[in-house]
Formats: C-alpha cells, sequence, structure tokens
C-alpha cells in the first residue's frame, strides 16, 4: 500500500493509495461510482487528473452517493468517503 507524503494529514489520518491484489485501483474504483470526492493536496496530486476525470464523469452519469449541504455559509459535501488526492 503506497502510503502518501506525509504518511499522515493533520488529522493524523493515514494517507494511502491502496491496490487489490487483482490491481483494482480502490482509491479510483470508489471515486468512480461516486463513494469518494475529490480533495487535492500538495504533494499528493499524482493521480489528480485521473480523480477529477472520474468525479466529473460521475457527477454527469449522476452516480454519486454524497450529498451537498450548507452550514455557515460555506458548501459542504458530506459523504461515506474522503481521501486526498
Amino acid at each position: 500500500m503506497p502510503r502518501g507524503s506525509p504518511p499522515r494529514d493533520g488529522y493524523g489520518r493515514q494517507l494511502a493509495y491502496v491496490y487489490l491484489e487483482d490491481g483494482t485501483f480502490v482509491n479510483a474504483r470508489l471515486v468512480e461510482h461516486g463513494f469518494a470526492l475529490v480533495m487535492t493536496v500538495p504533494p499528493n496530486v499524482k493521480y489528480q487528473d485521473l480523480f477529477l476525470k472520474l468525479q466529473q464523469e460521475a457527477r454527469e452519469e449522476r452516480r454519486v452517493s454524497y450529498q451537498r449541504k450548507k452550514a455557515k455559509g460555506y458548501s459542504l459535501c458530506r459523504g461515506p468517503f474522503a481521501f486526498l488526492v
């Protein structure tokens, strides 16, 4: 499991790119099926273009599982998963 740089974010969460034994890229699958939102935080930008493309396709094809909410004047996206790209 390749780790991000740094290996943890400011909240102590582990950053990683996850692959299954069959080569399935789990991070990409989550975005592709609308279960994750892309949030790019340098220096973890290796797959930024891929994730943004998959996110746009998921939105266009309405494969999204998250909801947009407003809180204190800021637009928040809440969903079952979020990871850094």
